[in-house]
């Protein structure tokens, strides 16, 4: 029988995290034959390898896998890997809150392919619990820059295999490469209900890629891509330019001026934040009230 739901953490090894992930899920009691779990770790250690062999080897909807995938591409291996109607992203700092399983295999009971989803997680406070739209552009435009948030991810396993077609993806962002895919969908939907809770924040164990070169650089000129081939509007690109430039100020004050901790690396960072932005300007508004937001 085709199970409803593929839950799908990718990880670089997090044990103490995915520990926690793990608990939050088998503690729903849902019935294992409607849902599956696949993890696929990229970690350089066998430390989560063991630890799921002993603790959680008689899950028989869990499924582990060893993977050579480098940083972000890891969640397409992990994607390759489900079997279930629809797949869902979860971080492995993610801890699921009660009934957020249950409501998912409702989902993928109720609605079928035709409808594009994005589970915002209570981060878009002024659309309340779910906001529908007709149309690629203004999807886009609601989710602001929560587009490039791996953890609201869904996609149907029918979708996903024709987006496996192509060869390649964006090593940053290729979870943004997988919300975009289907720009002439019936429906878009955007849930902002409450599915989990993070487990650690601090950004000091957030993965080294330089995050100035991703926000700076190459998730704008996603979007600008996007405007080109005339998906969105001139007027949502600049809208989405301006809120990203919010979100780069803010990590600049708190990175380059307040020197926080953080594991990403921060090499090159004027000039990355001067090809769509203007760094002089930025470091004058890194003093103004900080835009919060995950990534």
């Amino acid at each position: 029988m085709e199970k409803y739901l593929s839950i799908c953490i990718p990880t670089n090894g997090m044990t103490e995290w995915v520990k926690i992930v793990l608990d939050s899920i088998y503690s729903q009691k849902i019935d294992n034959s409607l849902y599956e779990v696949v993890i696929c770790d990229n970690g350089s250690e066998d430390t989560l390898m063991q630890f799921i062999n002993q603790y959680y080897k008689e899950k028989e909807n869990l499924f582990y896998k060893k993977s050579t995938a480098n940083g972000f591409l890891n969640q397409i291996e992990c994607f390759k890997l489900a079997n279930g109607k629809f797949i869902k992203f979860l971080n492995h700092r993610a801890k699921l809150k009660d009934g957020a399983i249950e409501r998912l295999i409702d989902f993928a009971r109720t609605h079928d392919d035709s409808t594009v989803v994005f589970f915002s997680n209570g981060a878009l406070a002024d659309i309340g619990d779910t906001k529908e739209f007709n149309d690629f552009d203004s999807f886009v435009k609601e989710l602001s820059i929560y587009s490039s948030w791996s953890g609201g991810l869904g996609i149907w396993k029918s979708q996903l295999e024709k987006i496996l077609e192509k060869d390649t993806f964006n090593s940053l962002f290729p979870h943004t490469d997988i919300l975009f895919f289907n720009k002439s969908a019936n429906r878009y939907v955007i849930d902002n209900n409450l599915f989990f809770s993070e487990i650690d924040t601090q950004h000091s164990k957030k993965g080294n890629y330089n995050v100035f070169y991703a926000f700076g650089v190459e998730y704008p000129n996603i979007l600008l891509q996007l405007m080109t081939e005339k998906y969105i509007s001139v007027e949502t690109l600049h809208y989405l330019l301006l809120q990203n430039c919010k979100f780069v100020t803010n990590l600049y004050r708190d990175f380059i001026i307040l020197k926080k901790p953080c594991s990403y690396n921060l090499e090159n960072y004027k000039n990355y934040l001067n090809i769509f932005y203007n760094e002089k300007q930025i470091r004058r508004h890194a003093f103004f009230p900080p835009v919060f937001r995950r990534i």
